[in-house]
């Protein structure tokens, strides 16, 4: 008899088409359906029924045929891999991931990733689906995800390396020293920001409050660079017009002496503002 996962909570409402169809990726063409369907039913009930397997649950252990569990799961993933995914299921999600692209600077493949990190720490079934694909090592967890999001895998890579924007910015990391199971293996950047953006209409730098806080007002004036003179006679002119122009991807270089602390961008990001970026 196969076991089967005893779950208390109560079943969900229908599951948003996105999430419907990443589980059924992970079951069909990732194989999960090896671990989901048993000799004698589904390890996961509470799965199945939010699926919409209901008829082969009220089937007995005796009657169950695994066979026939696959060919109706493989139907489902046919008919949702056609269906028209709703791209306003959560739409504090929708709004917030919109601010990040703008302020961090993510790439669609970026802004998918960072959805799926989101979706998989709070979508419980999602979760419960994904462990049917078992510990994942790095290189299968980027297979996972090419499937899974319909991307090409050598993108994935990019963007989950270390030198991506992802990864640079702490939005998601990968544990690259062992094989966990999904929800695990891609990490945002912490539980709260995953409720934060998920769940409020927040500005974009309370989502990163865990590693990104203003800093105190500065201190220094314009006497304070005297030295400098000449070179702010030129440069206070030419920031003061393009910010009033509010044209944007204006940026001076200050450069100097190693850990003096003058590597500086200014950016002339909106109108009537200018952002300051340090590295």
């Amino acid at each position: 008899m196969a076991a089967r996962k005893s779950h208390k909570r109560s079943i969900p409402s229908e599951l948003s088409p996105i999430v419907c169809l990443w589980i059924l990726r992970f079951l069909v063409p990732l194989g999960g359906h090896k671990e989901f369907i048993g000799p004698c039913g589904f390890s996961n009930d509470l799965l199945a029924s939010a699926l919409g397997l209901n008829k082969l649950l009220d089937i007995s252990f005796q009657d169950f045929e695994p066979k026939v569990a696959l060919v109706e799961l493989i139907e489902l993933y046919r008919i949702h891999e056609k269906k028209l995914q709703d791209p306003v299921a959560f739409p504090y999600l929708s709004r917030n991931l919109g601010l990040l692209e703008k302020l961090v600077g993510l790439s669609d493949i970026d802004r998918k990733i960072l959805e799926f990190a989101v979706l998989i720490r709070s979508e419980h079934l999602l979760d419960d689906a994904a462990d049917c694909l078992q510990e994942l090592s790095t290189t299968k967890l980027f297979h996972v995800l090419s499937i899974s999001l319909d991307l090409p895998e050598q993108a994935v890579r990019e963007a989950l390396s270390h030198n991506g924007i992802l990864s640079k910015s702490g939005l998601v990391s990968i544990d690259r020293d062992t094989s966990r199971n999904l929800s695990r293996k891609l990490v945002p950047l912490s539980t709260s920001f995953a409720d934060a953006i998920l769940s409020s209409d927040a500005d974009p730098i309370s989502l990163l409050r865990d590693t990104v806080v203003l800093s105190t007002p500065g201190q220094l004036t314009i006497s304070d660079y005297e030295h400098i003179s000449p070179s702010l006679a030129i440069l206070r002119p030419y920031l003061r017009q393009v910010t009033e122009m509010g044209k944007e991807g204006v940026n001076i270089l200050i450069h100097g002496a190693p850990g003096t602390g003058c590597t500086v961008s200014w950016t002339a990001t909106r109108p009537r503002s200018v952002a300051c970026n340090t590295w």
